[in-house]
């Protein structure tokens, strides 16, 4: 699932952030990336552990529900 390497890289940036931040407040920080495997290109949202814990949705949206806990941590140390 997911998009096309064109649309995932014509993607604004702003309306990802005003989007998480409206489901996950009040700011989670993320980067947009793409790494290539066997010669195909995989774009992703890579979220860096959170410095506020735990992370939760506050509103059903999607796959998204409205009290669920994301974590976004690293479990290894």
């Amino acid at each position: 699932m997911g998009l096309d390497n064109e649309r995932f890289d014509s993607q604004d940036e702003a309306v990802i952030a005003k989007y998480l931040n409206s489901v996950l407040p009040p700011f989670v920080e993320w980067e947009k990336r793409v790494i290539e495997i066997e010669a195909r290109k995989l774009g992703y949202l890579y979220t860096p552990p959170s410095q506020r814990r735990p992370v939760v949705c506050t509103k059903n949206d999607a796959d998204l529900k409205e009290a669920d806990i994301y974590f976004l941590y690293c479990a290894f140390r």
